[in-house]
């Protein structure tokens, strides 16, 4: 139970030697110790232009650098088809002539179901806001 595990490590110039694996661990644990740290303005996905958003780490996986960007631009999609019925539901609150809430009607019902089909909202996420569209326009 006390064994330690050994790793084969070949050293310059000579056969493969037997080094236990901690202390070969300890080595490497103190040269990332002694490296030179970042200065705190500094970003390391810079290079990427990824941005450390959450305060976590940067991703060294080309999949996992993709991901974040892919998200990235999914949010800001997102943002924008939410934004775009925010303002629907702002125009009908607003509105005061019963055709024109009637046409907005029409127009905020294709917009909530391009969000569903987009995945952006929920389908019952959607047939709230339809009954609350409607609730609007009705006067109830």
């Amino acid at each position: 139970m006390g064994e330690r595990h050994l790793a084969k490590v070949k050293v310059a110039g000579s056969n493969p030697v037997s080094r236990s694996f901690f202390s070969w661990r300890h080595s490497q644990v103190e040269r990332q110790r002694s490296a030179k740290p970042l200065s705190p303005g500094s970003n390391p996905g810079a290079a990427l232009n990824i941005k450390n958003l959450s305060g976590g780490l940067v991703p060294n996986i080309k999949s996992a650098k993709k991901r974040v960007r892919l998200a990235e631009e999914d949010r800001k999609r997102n943002k924008g088809i939410k934004t775009r019925i925010k303002n629907i539901t702002r125009k009908l609150k607003e509105e005061k002539d019963l055709k024109k809430k009637e046409e907005l009607l029409k127009l905020a019902y294709s917009v909530v179901d391009k969000a569903v089909k987009k995945k952006v909202i929920h389908k019952n996420t959607a047939a709230r806001k339809k009954a609350q569209f409607t609730r609007l326009v009705k006067g109830k």
